[in-house]
């Protein structure tokens, strides 16, 4: 819920972070769709990675690694002279980071869920992106407003560490190590 509400965010955040440090409107709308490219070029390649990796490392991985992208976005956006070539490869990697995030999320719900509570927890999580998709974007946009688009940033960031801390502490990171959600399956028939 935590990553899904910062994938919304910064959907907004983004390209008004951009805006605020070029003033150009189209160059900001391109670089709000820069974050999307992954999502047509990544899926199937990211896909075969969940299904050989452990899925719940996996989305903490991704979680961890939006954390640091949107931070060093921040950093960027909010410092003058730092080139803005730098946001081009980080909006592609936020964006490649979201596509694993997702499709790791979706492997370790159906891995952590009960067949029979299968379709309560996927409704549950399709409320939640349908709330995220309300909220995520108004507030993206008051963050802005009323702070400054690097701001924004760092509390999207923010939000990637908490939504990572979540995950760690289903995956039990923090102590004993076990199983927790996202196991690794088998490897896949010949």
């Amino acid at each position: 819920g935590v990553s899904i509400l910062g994938d919304r965010f910064a959907e907004v955040a983004l390209p008004l972070a951009f805006l605020d440090r070029t003033g150009e409107l189209v160059l900001a709308g391109l670089f709000g769709a820069l974050n999307f490219v992954p999502g047509l070029l990544v899926p199937h390649a990211l896909g075969r990675v969940v299904d050989r990796f452990h899925r719940g490392r996996l989305l903490l991985a991704a979680d961890l690694g939006r954390c640091a992208s949107y931070g060093v976005l921040a950093l960027v956006i909010g410092a003058d002279g730092v080139p803005l070539a730098l946001v081009v490869p980080l909006a592609l990697l936020t964006g490649a980071l979201d596509v694993l995030g997702s499709i790791a999320g979706n492997a370790a719900l159906v891995d952590a869920t009960p067949p029979d509570s299968l379709l309560a927890a996927t409704s549950r999580l399709e409320s939640a992106d349908a709330a995220a998709s309300l909220v995520g974007p108004a507030l993206g946009g008051a963050v802005v407003a009323i702070t400054s688009a690097a701001t924004a940033l760092v509390v999207d960031a923010v939000s990637f560490a908490a939504s990572g801390a979540i995950v760690a502490v289903a995956l039990g990171v923090a102590g004993h190590g076990g199983a927790g959600v996202g196991t690794t399956p088998p490897p896949p028939a010949s």
